[in-house]
């Protein structure tokens, strides 16, 4: 008994179906289906470019403020340190070893210890994290 209601339905479906094919279809223009057809394209490709253009804008975002916090470390004479010694300090803040900051720099490790050696010196520190923390208290790096 349950099966009745669904095919009565279902009839009924049928029914609105063809009545809907036989008004939409045979009674109208194409021009009209063609022009609904051009605006469900549009309003998609709208909606989709805001999607796609709302995630290239967050990424462009994330380096647009990786570039700033890197152009607001600038190398000052002022300092005390060569330019080398500073981009040394630099990569160390970053949290490279010697190793990464000689082939980020093409240079030897025998070198970069060099660096570090005198940038110590000039800081009057015995570690990295006391070259970084003085280099930041002291306005050196940001």
């Amino acid at each position: 008994m349950l099966w009745i209601p669904g095919i009565i339905l279902a009839l009924l479906s049928i029914l609105l179906k063809v009545m809907e094919y036989r008004l939409l279809i045979l009674d109208n223009d194409l021009a009209l289906y063609g022009g609904a057809v051009a605006l469900i394209f549009t309003v998609s490709g709208i909606f989709l470019g805001q999607k796609i253009s709302e995630k290239g804008g967050q990424q462009n975002k994330v380096i647009t403020e990786v570039n700033n916090v890197r152009e607001s470390v600038i190398y000052s004479p002022e300092s005390g340190l060569s330019k080398r010694e500073f981009q040394i300090l630099e990569l160390m803040a970053e949290g490279k070893s010697n190793k990464e900051i000689s082939e980020e720099l093409f240079v030897s490790i025998h070198t970069v210890k060099s660096h570090a050696s005198n940038l110590f010196e000039k800081l009057d520190v015995k570690s990295r994290t006391q070259a970084i923390v003085k280099a930041k208290t002291g306005k050196i790096l940001s």
